[in-house]
């Protein structure tokens, strides 16, 4: 099977084009799309492999979990405008997101 990806110059497709090189999976990419839906329909009848968030593709019947572990982790940054007021909701988000961090044992971010 050939591989449905995000096109090559994407930060996405960096992330997963590492992710696969260090399992050693050297996909022929036959289909690219910045739509993960578009990389979920073609997989979904069965003409290409993809790398979907499991957002995207893990409640859908007709797709399996190949690999069984996440192919590639992304770096999110959560920012506002400098002279925004404060927010109780953002704030919240920022507990939430740092509590995550500490739980799933992810890297935090950079200083």
């Amino acid at each position: 099977h050939g591989w449905a990806l995000p096109p090559a110059r994407s930060r996405t497709r960096a992330l997963i084009d590492a992710s696969l090189a260090e399992r050693g999976i050297e996909p022929v990419v036959t289909l690219t799309s910045q739509n993960p839906d578009v990389l979920r329909q073609v997989a979904a009848v069965g003409l290409a492999l993809t790398v979907l968030p499991a957002a995207v593709g893990g409640n859908d019947p007709s797709l399996r979990d190949v690999l069984g572990e996440a192919v590639a982790l992304r770096p999110l940054t959560m920012m506002r405008r400098e002279s925004a007021p404060d927010d109780a909701r953002v704030a919240a988000l920022g507990r939430l997101a740092r509590d995550m961090v500490r739980l799933t044992g992810a890297a935090p971010p950079a200083p």
